[in-house]
């Protein structure tokens, strides 16, 4: 917009009215429909025609204001400027959304008196209209009749639309013989490069998942990727169709390979396709595989997730694997009175992070002498308060609070020593941070005797250390993290 407002000054180059009609739509969708408004009433007389009186239409649609574009359609037919399709389209499409089905079909009619002919669209929007009235009598009529129309060629889209109609209302046979004909023109079309557009890509992967095609809706998907099509999270439909059809395959594995390898590539989104893998795991008791899934970015408990005998991903997980693959988990409380811990929890962020950790402490041992933290709980508030010692380089403290929770045999004590060996290594303490994990594995009944596992877990610290994510996701390579929950976990 700004190179052609740049060449409008300069007066380099003669806009034609398909220029002209293009600044219109650029200006809408930057500005606002009045701006673009006011565009087209500066144009000159000449280069006010069908062209630019239909990109103005097409504002007024997009942004529902509907009295404006009637006003400015009956206008158009004054003139003599409905001389495409097009404007009866949006006019059809402003009454097909408010399911004002007789006047979809009143501008249908118009438009077939008129010297211009129906196209593809005028046709769709009819058969979508009596589909979203579940009228399918008329659907069918109306697509009959598009084809036999001699000027118009069929298209994969329309079948598609039909099909989820029909799929809609159970009536299975007659939704697959309408995604087989679209199958079969989108193989015609597959010779044509880049012929898709984005909301293409999503009609056609779907409609292929619903035949059961995946591997050929993955070559779409493919294709898709390739093009830079997944831009922002909100581009996640098509990723998060191909994960949801692997699960009602009960391809988890799959699903999760493709987790990991979109996660790689720095796809944005990722942590929705996670979550919802992570439940299905949960669902045949894989916690480790569910614990793999767990949301990597923003570090939310998955309370919300349940197993259907209702436990949540913290009832089921061994506090073992809590302390050791993901540390995070320490940090949120997992008994049935949430909000009060949360509430502790928040009071508590105040004065550790104002410096005033003895006074945290003093708070945090009246609430355990109270009676109303559990162990994770408790375990919860003493992890910020050893945060905020090692954060403000005071070990010495942060240890002497650490053998003392030791000495009063906590059972949560040993992940406390695997914390502090964490902070260690952030600060590039590399022996005390080892000391720290020689104390995690005495205090670990199945590490004794073990010292390999010891030198695995401190390479995955300082791997932790170095290449932590914002929720400490560990992104190690996953035979690390299945070693080591071997170990831990035996079966």
């Amino acid at each position: 917009m700004q190179v052609f407002e740049w060449m409008g000054k300069k007066g380099i180059y003669e806009f034609s009215s398909r220029d002209h009609a293009v600044q219109i739509n650029l200006i809408c969708k930057v500005r606002g429909c009045s701006a673009a408004e006011r565009y087209f009433r500066n144009l000159p007389e000449q280069a006010r025609n069908d062209k630019t009186y239909g990109e103005l239409l097409h504002c007024y649609v997009h942004e529902h204001r509907t009295g404006e574009a009637l006003l400015h359609f009956q206008k158009m037919k004054e003139l003599g400027f409905a001389l495409s399709p097009r404007p009866f389209n949006e006019m059809m499409h402003v009454y097909a959304k408010s399911l004002q089905i007789e006047k979809v079909l009143g501008v249908f009619a118009e438009l077939k008196k008129s010297k211009v002919s129906p196209d593809n669209e005028s046709y769709r929007i009819c058969i979508s209209s009596f589909g979203l009235i579940y009228d399918l009598d008329g659907m069918e009529r109306m697509l009959r009749e598009m084809e036999t129309q001699p000027h118009i060629v069929m298209d994969w889209c329309t079948y598609a639309v039909v099909a989820e109609f029909y799929e809609r209302e159970f009536l299975v046979d007659k939704a697959t013989d309408a995604l087989e004909k679209a199958k079969m023109m989108l193989q015609k079309k597959k010779n044509s490069s880049h012929y898709l557009m984005n909301s293409d890509y999503e009609n056609v992967i779907k409609s292929l998942v619903k035949l059961g095609e995946l591997d050929e809706a993955m070559k779409f998907v493919k294709e898709w990727e390739v093009l830079g099509n997944w831009r922002s999270v909100n581009d996640i439909s098509i990723p998060y169709t191909i994960v949801e059809e692997y699960l009602k395959k009960g391809s988890l594995q799959k699903a999760f390979n493709k987790i990991i390898e979109w996660t790689y590539k720095g796809r944005t989104g990722v942590d929705k396709l996670s979550r919802l893998l992570c439940n299905d795991y949960l669902k045949v008791d894989d916690l480790f595989q569910a614990c793999c899934c767990f949301q990597r970015k923003s570090g939310w408990c998955t309370r919300s997730l349940k197993t259907a005998e209702g436990k949540t991903f913290l009832d089921l997980i061994p506090m073992n694997v809590k302390y050791t693959l993901r540390v995070p988990l320490l940090a949120h409380p997992e008994n049935s009175t949430p909000q009060v811990n949360m509430d502790y929890e928040n009071i508590i962020k105040s004065p550790v992070e104002s410096g005033e950790l003895n006074e945290a402490r003093k708070m945090a041992i009246g609430w355990e002498a109270s009676g109303n933290l559990t162990s994770l709980d408790d375990l919860n508030i003493s992890k910020l308060i050893m945060d905020g010692y090692c954060e403000r380089s005071l070990f010495m403290e942060a240890e002497a609070m650490a053998e003392a929770w030791t000495r009063e045999e906590k059972c949560w004590v040993g992940g406390i020593w695997l914390i502090l060996a964490c902070h260690y290594q952030e600060h590039g303490k590399m022996v005390r941070g080892f000391e720290c994990m020689r104390r995690f594995r005495d205090l670990t009944p199945s590490l004794k005797d073990k010292a390999c596992v010891e030198i695995q877990m401190f390479l995955c610290m300082i791997e932790y250390s170095r290449r932590v994510t914002a929720a400490g996701f560990f992104r190690h390579g996953e035979e690390m993290f299945f070693n080591l929950y071997d170990v831990l976990c035996p079966p």
